[in-house]
This record gives structure tokens, sequence and C-alpha cells, in this order.
């Protein structure tokens, strides 16, 4: 069923407005309360042709259940789940704004350190729960220029990572790797199941596209590089005010060893502390004075 067809429609006494983003699995539409305008959902609905497939409605399921449990301002809480038209669909929190890739494409997005500080705090809260998202990148991250608040979305590959044991060597190996190739651990394209430190990689990599405006490697050496210890660039390059602690901490999310990484965005979180009081002001001067476009390597393969 077309996009179209469903503006207009009613589930939980909301009413489905516009097309504000699409995937492989799901469309995800602005809806308004029937009573009160100003109160938004947005409504997740499974693409009709992904609705005859049980593995991706289970994880449709896990994702709204997940949801439930996780109360945070920058995760979209969970209201109600059920179908419309035969599809399964969910009504979640709205974020207002566009998303960091977005920004980052169109030269808008505010480069204050405090902007990266808040994507890690909210992958804390996951990984304190014990919690992956397993889909970390700019495209996932939403932000409202107007108040500075900025939300975490797309839980559909959200999962609890396996304990490692002897057990665990024994597993089969993923037959699908999930993310966006630029975003995605060296170790997952290798085969292993996602951890906080493929989480964590995924960080690294949005740091840099948020500082720098490009990747830490070029583009065509991606696999090359993230398969070997070869040096890449420092982050220190593009926020020359942060400390080495700090910059230590950001390089080393991108290190080809998952045991090398912080452990978790609780880890680093504690490391950039100091972040959340830097401006955005030397930052922009100094990805100017470089002659760096913002939007350079911005376009970010979509799920």
């Amino acid at each position: 069923m077309p996009a179209a067809t469903l503006v207009n429609r009613t589930f939980a006494n909301h009413v489905i407005r516009d097309l504000i983003g699409a995937g492989g699995i799901a469309e995800v539409f602005r809806a308004v309360h029937v009573d009160d305008q100003r109160s938004v959902a947005a409504l997740k609905i499974m693409r009709p042709e992904r609705g005859a497939e049980p593995r991706h409605v289970r994880d449709f399921e896990h994702e709204f259940a997940l949801l439930k449990q996780l109360q945070h301002p920058g995760i979209p809480s969970a209201k109600r789940a059920g179908e419309l038209d035969g599809r399964p669909c969910m009504l979640i929190g709205f974020f207002p704004g566009r998303t960091l890739a977005a920004e980052v494409a169109g030269g808008s997005v505010d480069r204050s350190p405090r902007t990266f500080v808040q994507v890690v705090d909210v992958v804390a809260h996951l990984h304190g729960l014990g919690i992956v998202h397993n889909d970390l990148k700019l495209e996932n991250i939403l932000h409202d220029a107007d108040t500075g608040r900025l939300g975490v979305v797309d839980f559909g590959n959200a999962r609890e990572p396996i304990k490692t044991s002897l057990f665990r060597r024994f597993l089969p190996k993923p037959k699908t790797v999930f993310g966006s190739v630029t975003y995605i651990a060296p170790e997952l394209t290798a085969g292993h199941q996602p951890t906080f430190a493929s989480d964590v990689y995924a960080l690294g990599i949005c740091a840099f596209q948020l500082f720098a405006g490009s990747l830490p490697f070029a583009a065509r050496a991606t696999q090359r590089v993230r398969k070997s210890a070869a040096p890449i660039r420092a982050i220190r390059e593009h926020l020359p005010q942060l400390s080495a602690g700090a910059a230590k901490a950001i390089d080393a999310c991108l290190d080809p060893r998952p045991m090398a990484r912080p452990r978790d965005a609780g880890e680093l979180r504690s490391a950039i502390a100091e972040m959340e009081s830097m401006g955005a002001a030397a930052m922009t001067r100094r990805v100017h004075a470089q002659g760096q476009s913002p939007n350079r390597n911005s376009a970010l393969q979509k799920r």
C-alpha cells in the first residue's frame, strides 16, 4: 500500500499526517492526537512486503517490547502496538528536528562536542541495561536545533550481547550483517556477534563525521584499514583543544581490536566528560581553516 494512502487514517486516537522516514523494513509517519493537535507521536509501520516474513515480525514486536523497558529522554517512549490494514505498527514518542546525517550534509550541524556527549549518554544508558543498539549512525540520531534535544531511534536491530564463553565459539556465525557499512565494526564483517565494543566503534565513526565532516580513513581503503592495525587520522587533528585523555579514548573507539576499545559507552562517557563544557566556535574555525566542506563524504548508506 502506498504511503500516501495511510495519510489521514487513524490509529490509537492519532491521525496519520505525513511520511517522515522510511527504511527497508518499515516506514515512519508523524501522527497527531485527535483531541490535541499539539500532541505528536511517531507511527512506525512495517512495509507490506515484510509482513509475510516471521523473522521481521518477531523483530518488530521485540523492538516495541524493548522500548517499553527503556526510560530515557533520548529514547522514544513506547505508546501502543497493533496492526493497521494487517501491517504491524507501533505508536512511539516523536522527536522533532532533522537527523545528524542531514545536518552534516547540509552544513548546519552543531559541531559542539556537547552534541557527541549527548549521543554517548544515550548509548551509555543502553549499555548499562545490557542492550546493544547494533545500528548506530548519524541517520538514526535526531536533533532539534531549537531546543538542542537529541534522540537515538530505530531499535530494530537492538539486542542483548551473547556472553563470552566456551560455548560461544560453537555458535553459527550470522549469515547477515545488519547495519550500514560505514559504521560496521571489523569483527562484525568477520562474522562475530554484536557487542558493546561494536557500538563503541560506531560512536567513533560518528565523532569523526561530526567534528571533521569526513571519515577517519579514506573511503576506498575502508575494509583494508578496518581489518588491520594501520594508523588512522587522530581526532585531535580536528579538535586540537581536546585533552590527551579524551582524544585517546575517541581514537581507541576505532581500534580494529574490540578489546582495545573502551569497554562500553559508559567508560567512553567518563573519558570524554570534559567535552560537555566545550563550545562549537573553535571547532567550526578549525574545519573551515582546513578548507573542508562540512558535507564531505557524508552521503551515508540508508538502511
